[in-house]
């Protein structure tokens, strides 16, 4: 019928058609860049893996390229940036009042540093009633080799650099710094240091520990907030706690994190981020500390909760799967019947991956089911055969950073030198 009215308008208008170019009977077809279908319209895969792909511009040129391939897909984008405008209007009408300096009152500088900023600090002044005025503000980010330096390098080099920008307002006087790394105190406190020598040329300073505020956020007091967009990924994985019983158990403890509320939801939160666009129907953690974080993501993405659990646990009929665990036990796991099944899509969760051979064992459990392992996530996957096995056939998300991967298949972390001084 369509084609019917299609020729007869063609007829009707003087229009003629090469058959060679025409596609008929077809559900859905590409057509100026977009891709038709008959729910909808949306942009073609390879044109947004070329903006995808298009690196971050520092130039004008650069931008302006960036700019083009977007506009011509503007209308799928969400108008978000539409509230940054406006909030960006409202924060300057509330701006903070940046006070004049005092020569006499008292001086705070107060600092931080993470894995994405070489540091933030500000300056104020306290008055005769002991209310803190701001004074300046500054941020800086990361080199990429300074991104390596362990956490006590980082923060020390937010601290020296805060000083030096601040100079002008803080040579020749006597205040107060702020930091929320302890270790920090007792290495200012040892005359021997040889780094002292430059820092004493700047300035004369007494430095205090500031402690952490609720989650990641660390209130400086002066209102610089530790802000969310501040955070890069993985910032968490300094809370991990170094093994101290021995090489009976696993060479580090993730469960630190969960026990900050920022940390566990932006640890759920970077998992998730490269599962956006995949259709998941359940979340699957594996026994026994994915359960934490498979609940969390479930709960995150508003699905159910399958736990895959080591035999002899489930009290009713169940699929068993025998597998060797990192520390070459040979173990079972089971799950239950009655969930998975034919096209179900499952998210599999678990906290470390090690040798793999868990989670090997999982996937292996959830496909002799028919179901379909959406993909595989896990605080690290660490570059073993079995991880690299994984990382290769399935889909995955872990929080390493790329710097950090190595000190993770080296079996150790540089945050372990200052996390047993905090």
């Amino acid at each position: 019928m369509h084609l019917r009215l299609l020729f007869e308008r063609l007829k009707e208008h003087g229009l003629i058609i090469n058959s060679a170019k025409c596609e008929f009977g077809r559900s859905s077809i590409t057509f100026l860049g977009h891709h038709v279908t008959p729910q909808g319209v949306m942009p073609l895969p390879a044109k947004v893996k070329a903006i995808i792909d298009f690196p971050r511009p520092n130039t004008v040129k650069p931008l302006q390229e960036f700019l083009g391939m977007v506009i011509f897909y503007n209308r799928h984008l969400p108008r978000e940036m539409t509230g940054a405008f406006e909030a960006t209007k409202t924060a300057l009408a509330n701006a903070t009042l940046l006070a004049h300096p005092s020569p006499t009152a008292p001086v705070a500088l107060t600092t931080d540093a993470s894995l994405g900023l070489r540091g933030w600090g500000c300056v104020r002044a306290v008055g005769a009633r002991s209310l803190a005025a701001v004074g300046l503000f500054q941020q800086e980010k990361l080199r990429s080799s300074e991104r390596k330096y362990s956490t006590f390098d980082r923060e020390l080099l937010g601290l020296f650099l805060a000083t030096r920008h601040f100079r002008f307002l803080l040579e020749g006087r006597q205040f107060t710094a702020f930091v929320d790394h302890k270790p920090l105190i007792f290495a200012m406190a040892k005359s021997t240091e040889p780094w002292l020598a430059t820092t004493s040329t700047l300035c004369n300073l007494g430095v205090h520990h500031l402690h952490s505020t609720r989650g990641g956020d660390r209130q400086c007091g002066c209102g610089l907030p530790f802000k969310g967009s501040d955070r890069p990924k993985g910032w968490y994985l300094s809370l991990m706690a170094p093994n101290t019983k021995g090489p009976a158990f696993a060479w580090l403890d993730p469960s630190r994190l969960y026990c900050n509320s920022q940390a566990l939801a932006d640890c759920v939160k970077d998992l998730l981020e490269p599962f956006h666009n995949d259709s998941v129907d359940i979340v699957a953690g594996i026994d026994a500390m994915g359960f934490i974080l498979g609940a969390c993501v479930a709960t995150t993405l508003g699905k159910g909760f399958l736990a895959i659990r080591k035999a002899g646990h489930l009290c009713v009929d169940t699929q068993s799967q025998n597998y060797r665990d990192y520390s070459g036990r040979d173990k079972t796991m089971e799950v239950r019947l009655d969930v998975l099944k034919a096209g179900v899509r499952v998210l599999l969760v678990d906290q470390w991956i090690e040798t793999g051979g868990t989670m090997k064992a999982a996937i292996e459990l959830v496909e002799r089911f028919g179901a379909t392992v959406v993909g595989v996530a896990a605080v690290a996957i660490e570059n073993t055969e079995g991880g690299q096995w994984i990382k290769k056939k399935y889909k995955f998300s872990h929080c390493i950073p790329e710097e950090l991967q190595s000190q993770i298949d080296q079996k150790y972390l540089d945050s372990f030198k200052v996390n047993c001084v905090n």
